[in-house]
């Protein structure tokens, strides 16, 4: 465990950035924090894992495969149908963009139009929490036993080979029977980089000082939140030998030396050094897709000032210089693919190692998933929707547009609801195909999104209770019991004329918060129809208590995360007659 630093220490200096602790500092936070990075929502993750974009790397993927199974014999791309072809996923974290691209995957495999090969994706990370929680994740289990799925401890910038841990099968250099995809979505970006400036022709390095932005708090173990970096300059004698035994880099460095104008900018050596392992192991046969914010053009690369840390609540990320891993994967006899709009917050890149083959299949599919529309045209198109206004038809035509994506049906939920009991037969069969989909994408993360909640809450709406009861079941199982979800259970057993079961749920709820008001009024309400008042068929209550039934039911909003709950706030309407379940915060 290294000492903490104090304010105002200046934690190195004068050395190049690849070298510094910066990185070191990063391994440390992913290696303690886990899945839980990504599940308190301290990496931003959901532009690069969503159904939009997996299933857009899925047509990649099966294009590129497409490109090797109809290669001429003896092509260096020939796909050999009788092996796997291999779909490693770098820093994968949580896991969800590999269970996004398998579900993707079935469900078009029977559709192919040519003999597809056995497809094995593996999830890779450096870290081994994050390899645990895969183990255990209920929703990989059916794909760990149907050999699509393996997992590997990999380290992306170090590592040059790795052991499946599954199948047992060992990839190293010389072993890939076939060519190899790669996924690195936000992985670039938090490998080591190196910054460079050309001034009056000359090309320098820039050598950082790395100090604290504010006081340690005691105990704070994620430091690197507070580490700000400052750069000095120094000449290079000799671009071409700048890297020790590492001629690409050099050959990229030299070139930019000869023609970019005086400009700064980052050089993704991690990156590089990461392809190059893989490339070795995947025999120079590979296609990368990768997201991530950068500089795709040599022209992005112009006028830039001093490149800069980003943070993201303990960790730190930078500007990937996608042109210097283009300009390597060129030199092998591949191509890099990007899209032709410049993306300030993301780019989309596919980057080929392919012996001068021309992949046209691969082309034609990047053309089709990025070029006209890609995943932050989609999500920036839904964020400016006004939702209030659109009915069921046209909120499900955003869900399927975004391709049935759970984190988009979280913004929907409550606007689905709002539509769903008056929906039509047809429409509700069409809802109910929708949800089953997002269910079916959900990826259950401890302390993530509850998908679940949100699902019994549109059930609900459509008087189909006891599958919102199902799915509430889901909640508490996932997150634990809370007053809202056992009110709203409650209220579907009220429906179904079961009212001891509402009456058991409604107590569990006040167990959970004496002062919740909407379970102490309906728990009134059970105990007087037990006691048969009323000529109606409805129980008789006081005044008091239907006054305040009509009121605003203090609950919490749809596409609340389960951290959420616990900030009650008044929403809805419940309505003295039905009941109205609660949704819940934002």
């Amino acid at each position: 465990m290294s000492e903490q630093p104090r304010d105002g220490d200046v934690l190195e200096s004068g050395r190049r950035l690849s070298e510094s602790s910066t990185w070191r500092l990063q391994r440390e936070f992913f290696d303690r924090r886990g899945a839980k990075a990504w599940s308190e929502n301290r990496v931003p993750s959901h532009v690069t894992s969503n159904a939009y974009i997996a299933e857009a790397y899925l047509q990649l993927a099966l294009r590129f495969i497409q490109d090797g199974v109809t290669a001429p014999p003896g092509s260096p791309m020939a796909i050999d149908p009788t092996q796997p072809v291999h779909i490693l996923e770098l820093g994968a974290g949580h896991g969800y963009f590999g269970y996004l691209f398998l579900c993707k995957l079935l469900e078009v495999s029977a559709q192919l139009p040519f003999a597809m090969p056995p497809v094995r994706y593996v999830l890779t990370d450096f870290t081994e929490s994050n390899l645990a929680a895969w183990r255990a994740h209920p929703r990989l289990e059916p794909f760990f036993k149907a050999g699509m799925l393996d997992l590997a401890r990999f380290d992306a910038e170090r590592d040059t080979e790795l052991v499946l841990e599954r199948s047992g099968e060992r990839l190293a250099p010389g072993t890939a029977k076939n060519p190899i995809v790669v996924v690195a979505n936000y992985v670039f970006d938090s490998l080591s980089h190196d910054v460079f400036r050309i001034a009056g022709g000359k090309l320098e390095e820039g050598l950082a000082t790395l100090r604290l932005a504010r006081p340690a708090r005691p105990g704070e173990k994620d430091v690197l939140e507070q580490v700000d970096v400052q750069y000095e300059y120094k000449p290079i004698a000799d671009p071409a030998s700048y890297y020790q035994d590492d001629p690409i880099a050099n050959r990229i460095l030299a070139a930019y030396a000869g023609r970019l104008g005086d400009t700064a900018f980052t050089f993704p050596l991690g990156a590089l050094r990461c392809l190059d392992h893989l490339g070795a192991i995947a025999g120079r046969r590979m296609l990368v897709l990768s997201a991530d914010k950068g500089h795709a053009r040599e022209l992005d690369l112009l006028s830039l000032g001093d490149p800069s840390l980003a943070h993201h609540n303990g960790c730190i990320s930078m500007m990937v210089n996608f042109h210097a891993l283009g300009e390597m994967v060129a030199g092998q006899g591949g191509f890099m693919l990007a899209q032709g709009h410049r993306n300030a917050s993301l780019e989309l890149c596919a980057l080929t190692m392919c012996h001068g083959q021309p992949l046209r299949e691969t082309r034609l599919a990047f053309a089709q998933a990025f070029e006209r529309v890609g995943p932050t045209d989609v999500f920036r198109l839904v964020e400016h929707l006004d939702l209030e206004k659109m009915d069921l038809d046209a909120l499900l035509s955003v869900l399927r547009m975004a391709s049935w994506d759970p984190v988009t049906f979280l913004g929907l939920a409550k606007h689905l609801h709002r539509c769903a009991g008056d929906a039509y037969v047809e429409q509700t069969t069409r809802l109910r195909e929708a949800l089953h989909k997002v269910w079916t994408l959900h990826f259950p993360l401890k302390d993530g999104k509850d998908v679940s909640f949100d699902l019994g809450y549109v059930y609900y709406a459509m008087r189909r209770y006891r599958e919102a009861m199902s799915y509430y079941k889901h909640s508490l199982e996932l997150y634990g019991p809370h007053p809202v979800t056992l009110f709203n259970m409650g209220l579907c057993e009220f429906q179904q004329g079961r009212l001891d079961e509402a009456l058991a749920l409604f107590d569990r709820a006040l167990e959970q918060d004496p002062s919740y008001a909407p379970a102490r009024d309906w728990r009134l309400r059970v105990l007087a129809e037990q006691e048969g008042q009323g000529d109606d068929g409805l129980p008789d209550v006081p005044a008091a208590i239907q006054d305040r039934l009509s009121r605003p039911v203090v609950g919490i909003t749809a596409g609340g995360a389960a951290q959420d709950r616990a900030a009650p706030v008044v929403v809805g309407v419940a309505d003295g007659s039905k009941g109205s379940v609660a949704p819940r915060v934002s």
